[in-house]
């Protein structure tokens, strides 16, 4: 066996393991995990934890995608948590309006809106292989949401790469405490995320694709595309 150097030993254990990209998420699904929890409640609260702690990588206004090992099964079940396109687009809008591509950026940015699938997708993957409700493993991410955390080099460096765009309007400068990104080490408080999270704890999936959430998404994407 070849001898690999590295300034890191590889992680060793015996009742489960949580690798994030961000300690304190992964700090959340070993809590999940010492609470009784099995792997699927700590992934999905890991998943909720980071959409606070490194919210330009993960979130409720994204995608989920799932590959569950069935013990039992001895199979791997996938789950793709993506959304539709908006019911109203069409390509010969895109194509009317001079693009040769789905634009990203600018006025027409709204043709590349779609149904944001993270939210169902969660709640899909608790109520069919997980122990613990959606509420349960939300509550990390609330807590992070409102008391605040301190953010660590990488993401701050990442969030100061997306300031311009998040400073463009409203509902991005949301994401914008103090005016500006957040800098190393600056303790944040998202209240806005917080109290999203909230309503999704309290009414899952339907509250947030029926609610008064999606309300303003749609009415946000309508404003947008006038």
């Amino acid at each position: 066996m070849t001898f690999f150097r590295s300034r890191r030993s590889a992680v060793v254990a015996r009742n489960g393991a949580v690798a994030t990209s961000q300690p304190l998420a992964a700090q959340v699904g070993l809590d999940i995990l010492k609470a009784g929890g099995n792997a699927v409640d700590a992934a999905v609260a890991t998943a909720a934890a980071l959409n606070v702690l490194e919210p330009m990588s993960t979130g409720v206004g994204g995608y989920m995608f799932a590959l569950v090992w069935k013990n039992d099964e001895k199979r791997v079940r996938a789950l793709n948590g993506s959304g539709h396109a908006a019911g109203a687009a069409n390509r010969d809008d895109v194509v009317r309006n001079g693009h040769s591509g789905i634009p990203t950026e600018g006025p027409d940015a709204a043709f590349s809106v779609s149904i944001p699938g993270t939210v169902h997708g969660w709640e899909t993957l608790l109520q069919e292989d997980g122990t613990m409700t959606l509420s349960e493993v939300l509550q990390p991410a609330i807590k992070y949401a409102h008391e605040g955390y301190g953010v660590s080099e990488i993401i701050a460096n990442q969030w100061q790469a997306s300031e311009e765009k998040l400073a463009a309007r409203a509902s991005g400068r949301e994401m914008l405490p103090k005016g500006r990104a957040p800098k190393h080490g600056e303790i944040v408080n998202l209240p806005e995320l917080g109290r999203t999270l909230e309503v999704i704890a309290e009414g899952g999936s339907e509250a947030f694709y029926k609610g008064e959430i999606a309300k303003k998404l749609a009415d946000f994407v309508q404003a947008v595309d006038e």
